[in-house]
This record gives C-alpha cells, structure tokens and sequence, in this order.
C-alpha cells in the first residue's frame, strides 16, 4: 500500500544473472524493469533469500503475515571515530618536457622506435615500510595492463600527477623511410607493425571457399605481435635518501611513434603517399560515453546558381523545345561544378592509434594523414527531385575531353575517353538517353550497352566518339564477362561463385595483368597483346585438363600444394586441410575426369547458377567442332565444346553474335524461392578465343578498330552510378576497384546516414578511406570470410569512446565535404494515403493461426540457431522444419505471405481445400516424425553398443573410461525418465510406444563416420544421436499440439464441439489455446495464461495470454468463400484497381517473387493486363518505356507489378501511374531500410511531371503480422489504421 507522495516502491523477485534459483532474493526497490548487462539495480531493501511471497503448488496464497529478516541499504550513520588525514606530498619533484618533444625514425629499427620519457616523479617514501614493494637499486618496468593492485597502491601519488601541457597539442613525427616502405606496398615497420600472414584461399568439403593463413607466417606473426613497442611505459624505483629515508621515483614514458606506425600500416595505399603525416599528443581519458550528435546532410540552398548549361538552351539544330533547370537545380549544377573544379582540395583519409593508461587517466593517440584528391560526390537529392538531370547538365557544363590518368594509376594501362559512364539499373536504360536527348535536344552522342552483345557491338573508336555512355549494371553481373575479361588480361579465370573477399583478390591482380595487355594495344604492339592472350589461354586449358597451368605437377607435396590454394582452388583441389590422402584422392579424381574427356574444374567453387556464356563466334572451327557448338547453342543451357588453343586460333570474323545470346539471365530477386538452391556446378568451358579483333586485320592497321572491350580498359572523363545503394558484390568490387575516372558521382535519394558504417560505405564508392571498421561493425558476411587471425585480432583490439566520436566526426566532415541532398519542392502535386483493412474468412484466419502456431510450436522463430548435429537423421528433420516455410527465407516472410494468399506453394483452388491439404499435410508430417523417432531409437541403441564394443574399458585410462559411458547414460535416462514426461499426455503416450517400437527393431549395421579420428570425437558423435532423439521429441510433441489445433479451430468453423470442458459452453464464453490447441471456458483459459500454464492437466505448454483464442472470433464457415480462388487480400486489391477508372494507371508493390507470381495470376484472373518488370535489360526497359507512353491503348496494360525490395522500385519516372498498392507491409531488418524502400517506391509516382492525384493504398491484415510490422515501422501507424476503410471499401477518389 503507497502512502506519502514519494515515488512508487516495488515488491518482486530479483533473480541474479548467475547461481541457483535459491538463492534469488526479493526486494523492495523503485524501479522493476529489466537490468542492462553490467548495470545494478539500487534497493531500498532485500529480504532473505528463503522467503517466497507464493505458496506451494498451483494454488494462489491466501492472507497471511510473516516476519522475515530485511537488509536495508542507503541509512546514513554518524562514525565520529573516523577521520580522513591526507598525504604529505612535501618534498616531491616532478619533470616534464617543457617542450613537445621532437621525435623521428631514421634507418632501419629491428626493435622498433625507442620510447621517450613523458614526465618523471620524485617522492620521499618516508621509512621502509612505505617503500616496500618498490624495486631498489634499479628500476622496474609495470606491465601496464596487468598491474592493478601495484597501480591502486602509489594511487596517491599518480593521481596529483598533471598531464604535461607540452605534450596535449598534435605534434609532428618524422618516418620518411618508413612512409616510403608503406607506399610501397611492405609495412612501415615490422617491428611495430608486423605483417600479416599471406592468405590462402581453399574449398571445404560443402565448396565454400575460406581464408586460411599460412601457418608458419602465422606463427611468426602472433610472436611478432607480442614483441610490439609498448605504446605506454611505466618504470619504478626506490633509492636511499639521507637520513636514512627512501626516495621513490616514478617515469612514465611513451612510444609514439610505434603507435603511429601502426595507424600508418592501417591506411590503404594510394592517394599522394609522399605527403603522408604522422603526429602524436597526450590527452585527458575518460571511459564515459558522451552523446554524439546525429549525421546530418547539406542542402544547397545557399549557394548562388549556375548558369544554364549550353544545350539546356536554345541552339541551331535543337531537337524538341527547351526544357532549362529550375532554379533549385542550377544550384545544385554549381556545387557539382565546384566540385570537379581542378583546384578541388584533397581529402585527408586518417586512422587514428590510440593506447590508454587507465591509472593516470592518459590517452595516447597517434594518426597517420594522407591527402587524396576525389572529384565528385554523392548527389541525395530527395525522390523527384531531379537527379538524373542535373547529372545531364554537369556533362553539358564541363569540358569533354579525355583526362590523362593521374598518379598513382599508371599511365599506359588506360585508354583516356573524353565520354561519361553511367552505371544503370537494368530498366533505366531507355530512360537516361531518352532523358538527354529531350534535355540536350539531341546534342550529346550517347551509347547504350544492355548486353554482352552491346559492348561486342562498339569499338573503341565508337566509344572515343561518344558523349556519354549508359551500361547496365548487371553486364558487370555476368559470368562471361569476368571470364572475357579475364581471358584479356591473360590472367587466371576469375572465381565466378566465391566469396566476396577471394574475388576482390583475384580481381586486383587481374586487373594488373589487364594494363600490361592495354600498353601493348594502345602502344600499337598489338601481336604482343595478342600472344599475352594466347599464353593465358594456353594456362587456363592446361588447368583444365588437370595440370594446373604453369605450377601445374611441380607441386610435389602437401605443403606446396596449399601454398597454391588459389590454383587449387578452381581444379577442386583445396583439400589440405583434410590431410595428405585426401589431396592425393583429389587430383586423382580430377586426372581421371580429365583423361575420360570431362573437366578437371568441374568442381570450381560455384553456386550452381547457369548463366548463358557462349563463345563468340571469332575463330573458325572444323566442321567436327562446330556440330557441338552448334548443339550447345541449341541446346540453351549446354555449353560449346572446348578445343584446345592454338596458335591459329584468331582469326578475322566480324560475323557479330547475336544479341539473344547474350542476354542475362533474370536476377536472383525475380527467381521464386523455391526454386533456388545451389544446383550442381557448371562444367568449366573453354575460352573464347578472340572477340576482341586482335588477330584481325582491321586492328593490324588501327587498335582503335578492337571491339568487345571491358570498361576497365579506359580511363572514363566521369563516371556515374545511378542507385548505386542497391549494387552489391561483384559489381561492387568492379566499379570501386576497376573502373577509373577523373571524377566520379553516385546517385541515389535515399543515401544510409545511420552511423559511421553507412558512411564509409558510401565514401567507398568514391574511392575513400574514412577509417578501420570495429569488430562490432562488421556484417555477417564480412565476419564470415575474416580468417582465424584477424578474428581473434578483431576481438582483442577494443576501442575508447573518444575513437568513435572521432570517427563519428570524420564522417561528418566526408558528408558536408562530398554530399548533398536538396528536398523537392512539390507540395503542390496533391496525394492521399489511406490504409485498407482487411478481415480474413474463417477459412483463412484458421490457416494463418495454423502457421503463426505451428512455427512457434517447433520454435522456428529461432531456426537460425538450429544446432548443426554430425548424426544421420538430422538432415530429416531439417528439411521438415524448412518444409513449413513453404520456400520463405524466415517464419516473418512466411506469415506475410499467408496473409496475401491461403496456399503459396500448393495448388488449393480455395481456402477451404487449403485447410484439408493442412490437416492432410500435418497428419503425414507427424508421421514422418513418428517413423523417424522409432528408427533413431534403435540406431542409437545400435551405435553406442558399436561405440562400446569398439573402445573396452580395459584399454582406457579413467578419464576416457569415464566419457565412454556417457552416451550410454543419457540413452538410459532419456527412455526411463524424459520421454515419460513430454509436457503432453498424448505426446507422451506416443513416445512410449515409439521408443518401445525402435528398442524392439532389429540390429542395424551401423559405422562409425570416419572423419571423426579421435576417441573424444567418436563419443561425441554417439552421444549427439541422443541429442537428436530430445529434438525429435521436441518436434513430435510441437507436432501433435498443432494439428490438435487445427482441428479444434476446423471443427469450430464446421459448427462441430469442442471436447472436454468446453463442451455444451457457447462459443462467446470460450478459449482456445493456439499453443496446445486445448480448449476451456475463457476466464479460466486467460486467467491460466497469466500464470503462464495451461489448465489441461499433465500439459506444460507454456501458455500466455496471447496464445487465448476467443472461439467467438474464429466465424462459421459459409457455404461460399469470401476470398474466392485468391484469398480475401488479392481479391480485394484486385477489386480496387476495377473502381480505377479506366484511363488511370496503377504500380502494385510486392516485396516477393513468388508472390509477385501469385498478383499477377490474380489481377489476369480479374480481367486486368498487367506487367512485370522482369526479363533482360532490354525486355525492362522496354516493359518501362511502353508503360510511360502518354495513352493507354486498349491492348496495353494498365498495371505494373514492382519489387518493392530492389532497385526496380527506384529510380524510374512512372508519373504516367497515379495509383500506388502496398500489398503488404515492408519485411526488412532496419528503420532506415524500411523508410528508404518506401521513399523510393513512393517516388515512382510522387514527383515532377505528374497531373493527377497520387493515391496511396496500404493493405493490411488485421490483428496479424502485418499489423505488427505496420506499427513497428510507422510513426502514425496508430492514427492511420484507426482511419483505414474496409479493403473491400477501398475506392480512389471521386
């Protein structure tokens, strides 16, 4: 009871993080919600730890009192007795530079730079007792992270000590020669900062590819490691003074320069090395985490515009009329303009090293600066705003004129053009020349590569002649090519399907291997080139065929075999880790395939994708091989049959391929779930020989006449990356790292600003280092292809506040340095955004109830943690658990998807029909679980009596003999105690009978696997087969509580009784619990619930109060289906878009391809002609430019089918629509993802250039996932959804 008006006082159970339950304690405190990790909670009182409020049983306590004994902190009391008396400091003397020390590394330094002397102490110790423990007659260094207790005990004088005032400032270090060696490529100093182990690249059994250190660099490096310059020093010593008193002194000194030398080895190389600067200070620490102030973005609203460009105005020979910049937008030209401006300065890339001393609350910090000169920026422009463009006036505005490449790129391995690239999202590909010749009126000459058979098409003279360039992005997602380019290069072969990391490695020196072959061609050695190619085809066939190229049989043991763990790699054999045999088995294997006419690669790392990459038609063949290739080509999918290179091999074709040939493949994005998969790998193919035109006599007279070259060969005026938020991977590592320009822009409305991650991401694009990631920063998929070192390195390096604060302030700096975002003045374009209700039949809301409670009943919430179990069966059972997703990458795609439709992966024709395919389907899956427990039952029982029999007692020392019978033990207990007690009677009559039915099976011939080498190992593997029988326990009894379920929801619906307690009950005074599918009256079930139990005896389902179903909800079953074939969501969408009027046009946004699939048989069903974007380039863009066209032909459709996960929401000026439909709310990991996606859908249609209302419909199921999403992800969910129509209500505006 609360009297007084202070603030509340609880009473509750505080259980301790650690320990037994008993001894948890409850207390009296002010506040009851959930501690942080490492926090503590203050209490005003603490009972004893016997005392429990509750009484035994199920029964709630009745009134009672008790006397129980109650710690009570926080009271104060008088202590008269004591005193604090402070420490004479009389007598002390303290040193310090008066001066920053100046500080330089000349020469070579094997132990690293010396340490220099920041301050030192003098202090009278008074009699021997207060010098002891103090090193006499020398002094003594402290180990500065691991002396604590030393540090407390001279607290008194180390916290009067001042940090020097010389030492707070940046001061500059001088390394000439160490700089030198960095920019080299080698560490600035090994002692200070050890390079690390070369890495090598090798395929495990599944074929991932993993980075793996040589062992011994590895070895060497760790030591190294530990032989690093301290960055602190703190030394102590006691002399005798006269009077027979002791003198203490106390130096305290740092190593900047090691410091500094590490940052430096962080630092890529590049930019102008020569002008790199070291510099060091000393400052005040602190752990204490201080606010940091959000990244904000720039505008340029004050800045003064630029003139119109020169073809954005009237000129003789003007195609169309003249459309100028608005004012807004000629200011933004003029910021653009500054920014390629040759007196642009440089950007200062910086990493700061940072060491603390905790017990004098120093910090030292040591940074390594180097200048680089980046002309663009990022233009973020909001959605409609004009991007595209203003983007169009910065090349009209410059000059066009080929750019020499600057240091350190080198300077005969580019071709300069004088064009602008342009990297585009596939469908934007008629937009953009569309977009310059109505805003240049046809003044700029532009070229547009789609495909493989665009860039066969233009040579290089073409590409000199040309203004601007747009290429699809997804040419840089081709197979052929990388292999195109690579075969160029004279290289090895690419990895096509690897980690990110292995292919960026490979990429780089392919890249050096492509600007040799560039100085020959564009020095006119053109037969030099030519043979460069040719010795690279002859390599990569020799691999082929299982010699491994030009390290091929030399490799004559295991070690020299890993050491070549890239070649290995794409011959599939990367087996060391594996040991000898398994090596020698792989190059057995791989010779074999080569001498029965197959490919010794045809295990390369890949993900089974089969992109159509066929030769070019550049050589001439006999008629033998040319009945292959043509049955390949006819084939599809087959490929060419390769023959081996010659020295004939180019010859004189200019017969072009055609373009289907080189269509890409549609994106994994447009690929229904269910049918991906990583397939078998592609067998490997033989090189093309010469699309280039090398060999021909056009480019004997004229190199300018080659053809087919990779945008990597030129050195571009500008380049331009349109979206670029949503390229990843492959084409990530190309444009970054590959292609070169004098100035480079990336485009894109909706740019992360999160935090310091987001922005260097960003700044990456642009060719910038903002500064090292911290361990916590790292995606999954970065710290997936970390090797074993860096790993370990990433985890023992922890970083201060002040390091990120100064990171938060340098991406600030890059922001207001290089990007702009200008918010688009178009409050005068009216739109309405409703929300549309939906209310599932009985049929449907029983079959999303079924779902949401069987995934929570096998736990698949938490799927990702599934343990990875060596045994047999668990395969089984995974693929059983993933059967439930019905194709979903997880339970929340799952559930969004059975809200738009009753049956996703069936062929139901209703919702009803799904209901009895569910029951059917459950039924069978119950069994199958049910078999699979009697037949693990007896292989376990079978392997732990193998397992015994093969390791007796006799031949084992105690501690083995001990482990041998632990598989035995847990079998035992496991069949006489565990299954006696599932949590659910029937579950547990079940396994009785099952266990009884698989310990009464016959022996089974059982082995044990072969890989598991030692006793541990093998002990292990029994005993996980026991563990697989709790988990198949688990299931079963998941299994049988939720057909249970969907029986009671099914018989409900029918009109049918529910048993037990809810017998003769009427449907209103009833619950049923989705967890166990029991039924009671309703009071009884919520008021169990809030005890977290179920009132079913010997049931232990761990009910809550939302697992109560109120029967009266779950409807009657009509005789007709509300929803119809589709389901009560697509149907209502589709009746929406009927009320459209006719001239109007409507975008569907849907985050699935699979159901993607599932609208549009639904709208085509309903009479209306829809799109989808999907298809090659041609065939999207295309699909754009005919939905754009200002009338609606009859035969035309009048709806567009978008992802709203991809880049096919972005980008595109679809004005001609006014309607937009979200199906359903967007399923992603972050607010800012969720808020970009929907920005840039919403932009579609919301911008300059549309005269109509924009209308917004967002459907959304009611009191299911997408209302959780909804409100989870919209500020004004709440408002919105009270407002929301009836989706069947749904109507645009009169």
């Amino acid at each position: 009871k609360r009297s007084g008006a202070g603030p509340p006082l609880y009473l509750f159970l505080d259980p301790e993080r650690t320990g037994t339950a008993d001894g948890d304690r409850v207390v009296f405190a002010s506040s009851a919600g959930r501690m942080g990790y490492g926090s503590a909670r203050r209490t005003v009182g603490t009972l004893d730890a016997s005392w429990r409020p509750w009484s035994v049983g199920k029964k709630q306590p009745g009134a009672r009192s008790d006397t129980v004994p109650c710690l009570v902190r926080g009271a104060w009391v008088a202590a008269s007795g004591l005193a604090l008396v402070p420490l004479s400091f009389a007598g002390a003397k303290v040193a310090a530079p008066a001066e920053p020390p100046r500080l330089a590394l000349r020469g070579s330094a094997p132990d690293g730079p010396p340490a220099v002397p920041l301050l030192r102490c003098e202090v009278p110790l008074g009699d021997g007792a207060a010098a002891a423990g103090w090193p006499a007659g020398g002094w003594g260094h402290l180990p500065v992270g691991k002396s604590k207790a030393r540090f407390e005990s001279i607290a008194w004088i180390t916290e009067r000590l001042e940090l020097p005032a010389a030492v707070r400032g940046w001061t500059a270090l001088e390394a000439a020669e160490a700089v030198v060696a960095w920019h080299s490529g080698a560490s600035p100093c090994e002692a200070s900062a050890p390079s690390m182990p070369r890495l090598r690249w090798v395929a495990n059994a599944r074929g991932q590819v993993t980075a793996l250190e040589d062992p011994v660099q590895a070895g060497a490096y760790e030591q190294a490691l530990k032989r690093r310059p301290a960055p602190f020093g703190v030394a102590m010593r006691a002399d005798p003074a006269e009077g027979g008193a002791t003198v203490g002194q106390i130096e305290v000194s740092a190593n900047p320069l090691a410091l500094a030398l590490r940052a430096l080895a962080l630092m890529p190389t590049g930019g102008d090395g020569a002008a790199a600067e070291l510099a060091w200070r000393v400052v005040p620490h602190s752990d204490a985490k201080e606010p940091r102030p959000p990244l904000r973005l720039s505008s340029n609203k004050q800045d003064e515009a630029a003139g119109q460009p020169p073809h954005f105005q009237a000129f003789s020979g003007r195609c169309g009329r003249v459309l100028p910049l608005r004012p807004e937008q000629q200011r933004s030209l003029a910021w653009m303009l500054r920014q390629e401006a040759p007196d642009a300065p440089p950007f200062v890339e910086q990493e700061v090293g940072e060491a603390a001393l905790p017990a004098l609350g120093w910090r030292l910090e040591a940074r390594a600066r180097v200048p680089r000169l980046v002309r663009g920026g990022v233009l973020a422009d909001e959605v409609g705003y004009g991007k595209t463009v203003i983007t169009i006036a910065l090349i009209d505005a410059s000059p066009r004129a080929p750019l020499p490449p600057p240091p350190p790129l080198r300077p005969s391995g580019f071709h300069p053009l004088k064009a602008t690239l342009v990297l585009a999202p596939s469908h934007l590909l008629k937009q953009w020349p569309s977009e310059i010749a109505r805003f240049t009126g046809g003044a700029l000459k532009t070229l547009t590569i789609a495909t493989m058979a665009d860039i066969n098409k233009y040579s290089i003279k073409q590409l000199e002649a040309a203004d601007v360039v747009v290429c699809a992005i997804t040419v840089l997602r081709n197979d052929l090519y990388f292999e195109r380019l690579a075969n160029l290069a004279g290289a090895d072969k690419l990895p096509s399907k690897s980690s990110m990391r292995h292919f960026a490695q490979a990429y780089g020196e392919t890249m050096a291997e492509l600007q040799q072959t560039v100085a020959a061609v564009t020095s006119g050695d053109v037969p030099a080139a030519s043979q460069r190619v040719r010795d690279g085809q002859q390599r990569r066939a020799a691999a082929r065929r299982g010699g491994g190229g030009h390290m091929g049989k030399s490799l004559g043991n295991t070690a020299n075999r890993v050491e070549a763990g890239l070649k290995l790699e794409s011959m599939a054999m990367a087996a060391a880790p594996q040991g000898k045999k398994a090596t020698y088995a792989a190059e057995k294997k791989a010779a074999a395939k080569a001498k029965a006419g197959g490919s010794a690669d045809a295990m390369d790392v890949s993900d089974g994708e089969d992109d159509v990459s066929p030769p070019a038609k550049a050589g001439k063949t006999s008629k033998a091989a040319a009945k292959p290739a043509k049955r390949a080509a006819a084939g599809g999918r087959k490929r060419a049959a390769p023959s081996p290179a010659s020295d004939d091999d180019f010859e004189d074709d200019e017969d072009e391929q055609e373009a289907s040939e080189y269509e890409e493949e549609p994106s994994e994005d447009e690929k229904p779930a269910k049918k991906r998969g990583a397939g078998k790998s592609k067998p490997a193919t033989a090189d093309e020989r010469d699309p280039w035109g090398l060999s021909g006599t056009k480019c004997a007279k004229d190199w300018r006449h080659m053809t087919a070259a990779p945008l990597e060969m030129f050195y571009w005026n500008r380049l331009v990356i349109d979206e670029f938020t949503y390229n990843k991977e492959r084409d990530h590592v190309a444009i970054v790292s590959g292609v070169q320009a004098a100035s480079r822009w990336v485009l894109s409305g909706t740019p992360d600003v999160s935090g310091f991650p987001a922005v260097a991401e960003t700044a990456n694009w642009l060719g910038l280092h903002l500064g090292s990631s911290d361990a916590s920063e790292l995606s999954k998929q970065e710290r997936k292809e970390q090797s074993a070192l860096e790993r370990f390195q990433y985890f023992k390096e922890v970083h201060t506040p002040a390091w990120h604060a100064q990171r938060h302030a340098v991406a600030q700096d890059f922001l207001d340095r290089y990007v702009r975002q200008n918010v688009a003045e178009i409050d005068e374009i009216p739109w309405r955004e409703q929300a549309a209700l939906v209310a599932l039949p009985p049929s449907e809301r029983a079959l999303y109830i079924e779902l949401k409670n069987h995934l929570e009943a096998l736990d698949m919430k938490n799927s990702h943690k599934t343990i990875k179990s060596k045994c047999k069966s668990e395969n089984d059972r995974e693929a059983r658990l993933a059967q439930v997703l019905g194709g979903s990458a997880s339970p929340e795609e799952a559930l969004l998807k059975r809200c738009a439709h009753f049956d996703m992966v069936g062929s139901a024709t209703s919702a009803a029909a799904a209901c009895n395919a569910i029951v059917a389907t459950r039924t069978k899956q119950l069994k199958l679980c049910s078999e699979e427990i009697e037949r693990q039952t007896g292989y376990a029982r079978d392997a732990i009596a193998l397992f015994e029999a093969t390791h007796p007692t006799a031949k084992l020392d105690p501690k083995q003999a001990e482990l041998r019978g632990m598989p035995a033990s847990h079998f035992r207990d496991w069949q006489t105690k565990e299954i006696a007690d599932c949590g659910d009677d029937e579950a547990t009559r079940r396994m009785v009978l099952l266990v009884k039915a698989g310990l009464a099976r016959p022996k089974a011939k059982v082995a044990l696997p072969p890989e598991e080498k030692s006793f541990k190992d093998k002990m292990a593997w029994v005993r996980d087969q026991v563990h697989l029988l709790r988990r198949l326990q688990k299931e079963l009894t998941g299994r049988v509580r939720s057909l249970r379920f969907f029986e009671a929801v099914r018989s409900v619906q029918s009109g049918g009784e529910l048993p037990g307690k809810a017998a003769g009950l009427p449907a209103d005074s009833l619950g049923l619990l989705s967890c166990c599918g029991h039924a009671g009256p309703l009071a009884e079930m919520l008021e169990a619930a809030d005890r977290q139990e179920c009132p079913h005896p010997r049931c232990k389902a761990a009910a809550r109060p939302g697992c109560v179903v109120r029967v009266s909800e779950l409807g009657r079953e009509a005789k007709s289906q509300a929803g119809g074939a589709f389901g009560a969501k697509l149907s209502a969408v589709a009746a929406l878009i009927t009320r459209v009027p006719a001239g109007e046009r409507v975008l569907v946004f849907v985050q699935f391809a699979d159901l993607l699939v599932k609208v549009q048989e639904a709208l085509q069903a309903a009479g209306h002609k829809v799109a989808l974007l999907k298809g090659t380039p041609n065939q999207r863009s295309a699909t754009i430019e005919a939905f754009q066209q200002p009338e609606l032909a009859p035969s035309q459709p009048r709806v567009l089918l978008l992802n709203l996960r991809d880049e096919s929401a972005a980008g595109a000026n679809l004005t001609a629509a006014s309607h937009c439909v979200f199906l359903h709310p967007l399923l992603v990991g972050s607010q800012q993802e969720f808020d970009s996606c929907d920005t840039q859908a919403v932009g579609r249609v919301r911008r300059y250039g549309q005269a109509r209302t924009v209308q917004i419909y967002r459907f959304v199921v009611d009191n299911t996932i997408d209302t959780d999403i909804f409100r989870a992800r919209r500020a004004d969910a709440a408002p919105m959804l009270e407002a929301a129509c009836r989706a069947d209500e749904a109507a645009p505006l009169p």
